[in-house]
């Protein structure tokens, strides 16, 4: 089950906190990120946990091109009476969310000094 059906499942029943089970995370990570059982066995939580995000991230790249996609068709279309943008179709979890860091110059001259 992945975040957009835990959320949606939520909202359904109005239970905010799911109870995950074990279940869960291994169906998870057999079949949506593609892991065998022993990869599994073998992978931290917290790999599980990034593995996820990107899985995550993934998804929502694919909803975010397909959306733009259909913008562009609907705009290019001769019946089109006005432009649409792909946030006009559906919205996605990543469209209103802030930045939670702030980049400065400073701080990446800190980072590239670090990373170098």
């Amino acid at each position: 089950m992945d975040d957009y059906a835990i959320k949606r499942e939520r909202r359904r029943t109005g239970n905010s906190k799911k109870k995950i089970k074990k279940e869960d995370i291994i169906e998870v990570a057999i079949q949506d990120l593609g892991l065998t059982y022993e990869e599994l066995l073998d992978t931290t939580p917290a790999e599980l946990y990034r593995l996820q995000l990107v899985y995550s991230r993934k998804q929502e790249r694919r909803w975010e091109i397909a959306r733009e996609i259909i913008a562009m068709i609907h705009n290019g279309s001769m019946n089109a009476r006005r432009a649409i943008k792909g946030k006009d179709i559906i919205e996605l979890s990543f469209d209103n969310k802030k930045s939670e860091y702030e980049w400065d110059d400073d701080m990446v001259r800190r980072m590239l000094k670090v990373w170098n």
